[in-house]
């Protein structure tokens, strides 16, 4: 059998399991120059494009082009959950009465279920700013609607589940009696085995190639590296 190589505790003592990306495409990156980015629609008031002037991380973001232009992306969410939706801002100088908008609905079927009651205009920016605020859902489907009526430029569009199930590795041990062979983990009986974006895999221990959290009953969370 190989022995999982565990990470030592004062490495990993700082150390979570993500909260999975809801939001595809949320850095602009993909799709044409000058066109709307990829998997992201724009609810019949087109003005945002992808541009390569400045982005908050990577190489584009997407910029407001025309008054009232929207970019807008529907997302399924659990009911209850709570999650908290962000984005990246620049360049934006507030001159017009509407600026620039958060008109996210969380509940996507109900046109007036806005995020931001009375979905204020944002602070004009200068430099890159973030916008964050955290809700619970109350649909089956949340829709991201971002709205701009003057330039600017968004990047870094993300929503993320608070309290999911995804799993901390900050009291991550040093050693334990833990085996790997063919794609199974000995030892990890009565656990639960999760990937680093929180995934529950436990069904799938026999195919399992990787970095995984294996989580105790005891309360006790190792985060390992299967080689």
């Amino acid at each position: 059998m190989k022995k999982i190589t565990f990470l030592v505790a004062a490495l990993c003592a700082t150390m979570f399991a993500s909260a999975t990306e809801l939001v595809v495409n949320g850095g602009m990156e993909t799709g044409t120059a000058g066109s709307l980015p990829d998997s992201w629609s724009n609810g019949g008031k087109a003005g945002f494009v992808i541009d390569a002037t400045t982005a908050k991380e990577g190489t584009y973001s997407a910029k407001c082009t025309s008054t009232n232009a929207r970019l807008e992306q529907t997302i399924d969410v659990t009911v209850g959950k709570s999650y908290t939706f962000s984005f990246w801002y620049d360049d934006y100088a507030a001159t017009n009465v509407n600026g620039l908008k958060n008109y996210s609905l969380i509940d996507a079927a109900t046109s007036s279920s806005y995020m931001d009651e009375g979905t204020p205009k944002l602070d004009a920016a200068t430099e890159w700013t973030q916008y964050s605020k955290t809700f619970t859902a109350t649909a089956a489907q949340m829709k991201i609607s971002i709205r701009c009526y003057e330039v600017a430029y968004v990047d870094e569009v993300s929503l993320v589940c608070n309290d999911c199930g995804t799993v901390g590795v900050e009291n991550v041990q040093a050693a334990a009696p833990l085996f790997s062979n063919n794609g199974t983990i000995y030892g990890a009986e009565n656990s639960r085995i999760y990937t680093i974006t929180g995934q529950d895999v436990t069904e799938q221990n026999g195919k399992l190639k990787g970095v995984y959290v294996v989580k105790a009953n005891d309360g006790n969370v190792q985060k390992v590296v299967v080689k």
